[in-house]
């Protein structure tokens, strides 16, 4: 369980949280809630990339592999290379199989980002952040530019990780299929 015990953020003067609290139960959870809303700010707060200006966030320690928004692959290496960078150069060469388990054509794992398709390139995205250790999972709108066919089998493929969870969506649907908990952010917390 993660626990976030009064909560401030903000972004300069902007105030994206102020004595915010929550409980999010493990071992999957999957927030909710209108765009703007502070799920991305959370999540980026719970994985470290962001420090609160107040308050305490437990049960989120250790290395956390995170999904971004946007897919943020290195546009100088290939999509093979980009999922390579984060395993441990003994394990380099099990980037084209994480490749093959979201269902990137082979001739492509030699592609720039540049030359895939949104879809691909999410996939990518997706590939390395479930490559990325064994820790916490956490994945920001992580089907976006997906079919519904496919994003349920890249649902299906997150859960056989068995590792903790945690997903931002828009998407009922998806919360529902990826199970745990639901939890709503309300429009506004501050």
């Amino acid at each position: 369980m993660i626990e976030i015990d009064s909560l401030s953020f903000s972004y300069g003067r902007t105030p994206v949280f102020r004595d915010f609290s929550l409980e999010i139960p493990g071992p999957a959870a999957v927030l909710m809630g209108p765009s703007g809303c502070g799920k991305t700010t959370l999540l980026r707060l719970i994985a470290g990339l962001l420090k609160p200006d107040a308050g305490a966030i437990r049960g989120a320690e250790g290395p956390a592999s995170f999904l971004f928004q946007e897919d943020r692959l290195l546009p100088w290496f290939s999509a093979e290379e980009n999922v390579a960078a984060v395993l441990p150069k003994g394990k380099r060469g099990e980037a084209g199989r994480w490749l093959e388990k979201v269902e990137l054509p082979g001739e492509s794992f030699d592609a720039l980002p540049s030359a895939l398709s949104g879809g691909q390139q999410r996939r990518v995205a997706l590939a390395r952040a479930l490559a990325y250790g064994d820790g916490l999972l956490i994945l920001d709108e992580p089907f976006k530019g997906l079919d519904a066919e496919l994003t349920k089998r890249m649902i299906a493929l997150i859960l056989e990780q068995k590792r903790p969870l945690l997903v931002s969506t828009h998407s009922l649907e998806d919360a529902r299929l990826l199970g745990g908990a639901i939890l709503t952010l309300p429009a506004k917390q501050v």
